[in-house]
C-alpha cells in the first residue's frame, strides 16, 4: 500500500479545514490552498530497511547519511522502489513547513522492517533515543543541547516548535513483542523528555487491530487511519466516521486517495470530496487528514494516481488537487 510522508529519524476537538496536512511522495510539500499541518516525504523508506540497520549517529558537525540504497534490503537497489538522494535532511523540512506556515510531523521507526519480524524490544531503546535526539535538534534551547547548538550554528537559533510525531506507520504485529511494546518504549521515552508532545499511533489500514497500544490502555493522542478505494467505493464511505465509536482516539486520516483503477477522473475527486464532507461534519473525532500520494516525477513514477506530477520544467494536477485546494482554503 502506498506510503507517501516520510519515515524519517531524521491532531481535541477542531475544525477539520484547519488542520490539512499534506504528505508528499518524493517530493518537498506543496502548498495546496492555505496548508496547516505537513507531514514530510516519508515512502516506506524506512519499513525497508534491514532489522539490524539504522540510521548512523552523527555527532556535531552532522555528518551526511549514506546513500539510502545502501540501507535498504531490495534487489533492485533502492527502498520499496523509491529514489532518495538523501540531499533534504531535517533542517531543510522543519524549514520549509515554517515557510509554509505549518505544523509539522515527524515518524518515527519502531523497529519492524517490511516483510521481516520486528527486531527485539531493547534494540528500540536506540530508535527512542534518535528521536529525543531529533526533537532537541528541533526544539531544544542551544545552551541545553549539542543537537540545538548544530541548529543555531545552521542559522536557526530560535526552536522550530515540532510538537507532533508518528510512532510507527502501518504496523502489522499487534502481538505482545510487537508493535505494542515497541510503542510503549518509544513512547515512554518521548513523554519522559518532552510531556506535551503529541503523538500518533499506527491505526486502521487494513490488518488486524486487536491488540493496539491504543486498544489496550496505552495512551494515544491519535491514530492514523489509511484508505485507497475505488471511487464510487469511497463515495459510499461519506457516513464512515458518523458511525466511529467515540470512545476511541481521534483520528488523523493520514492517507487516502480513490485510486482504485488508478484512473485519474473527475468521478475519483468527487468520491474524495464526499469523503472529506465526512470528516468535516465528524471534525470532534476526525483532527486531520492528508492526501496520498501528493508528488509524482513522471520520469520515475511508482503510482499511477498522484496529485501533483512533474518533471524538470512543467507540472499538471489531478482533478483532486482542486478538492483539496478548495477544503483547505476555505477555512472558517
Amino acid at each position: 500500500m502506498p506510503s507517501s510522508g516520510c519515515r524519517q529519524r531524521g491532531r481535541a476537538s477542531c475544525v477539520h479545514r484547519a488542520e490539512t496536512t499534506l504528505k508528499a511522495l518524493g517530493c518537498a510539500l506543496v502548498g495546496t490552498g492555505r496548508p496547516r499541518s505537513g507531514r514530510p516525504p516519508r515512502g516506506q523508506a524506512t519499513t525497508t530497511l534491514r532489522g539490524g540497520d539504522r540510521y548512523p549517529q552523527p555527532s556535531p558537525p552532522p555528518l551526511p547519511p549514506p546513500p539510502l540504497a545502501s540501507r535498504a534490503d531490495l534487489s533492485e537497489g533502492h527502498a520499496h522502489r523509491y529514489w532518495v538522494t538523501d540531499g533534504l535532511g531535517l533542517f531543510e523540512l522543519l524549514t520549509l513547513c515554517e515557510l509554509l506556515h505549518s505544523t509539522c510531523q515527524m515518524s518515527i521507526y519502531t523497529g519492524y522492517s517490511m516483510g521481516r519480524r520486528y527486531v527485539p524490544v531493547a534494540q528500540s531503546e536506540t530508535f527512542a533515543q534518535d528521536a529525543v535526539d531529533m526533537l532537541d535538534f528541533a526544539n531544544a534551547a542551544p545552551a541545553s543541547s549539542p543537537w540545538a547548538a548544530v541548529r543555531e550554528r545552521m542559522g536557526h537559533a530560535a526552536p522550530f516548535g515540532l510538537s507532533r510525531v508518528e510512532v510507527g506507520n502501518e504496523e502489522r504485529d499487534m502481538s505482545g513483542e510487537g508493535y505494542p511494546a515497541h510503542y510503549e518504549l518509544i513512547t515512554r521515552r518521548l513523554w519522559a523528555a518532552y510531556p506535551s508532545l503529541h503523538i500518533v499511533a499506527s491505526g486502521r489500514w487494513g490488518p488486524p487491530i486487536e491488540g493496539s497500544p491504543c486498544l489496550t490502555g496505552q495512551r494515544c493522542d491519535l491514530w492514523d487511519d489509511h484508505y485507497y478505494r475505488p471511487p464510487d467505493v469511497m463515495a459510499a464511505m461519506g457516513g464512515e466516521y458518523d458511525r466511529y465509536n467515540r470512545s476511541l482516539p481521534k483520528v488523523y486520516v493520514g492517507e487516502f486517495a480513490a485510486n482504485g483503477g488508478a484512473k485519474r477522473s473527475l468521478r475519483a475527486a468527487l468520491a474524495e470530496a464526499i469523503f472529506m464532507i465526512g470528516f468535516e461534519r465528524n471534525a470532534d473525532v476526525v483532527v486531520a487528514s492528508s492526501f496520498a500520494p501528493l508528488c509524482n516525477n513522471v520520469r520515475g513514477t511508482q503510482w499511477a494516481y498522484n496529485l501533483v506530477n512533474l518533471n524538470s520544467s512543467r507540472l499538471f494536477v489531478l482533478p483532486s488537487y482542486h478538492v483539496q485546494t478548495l477544503l483547505s482554503s476555505a477555512l472558517g
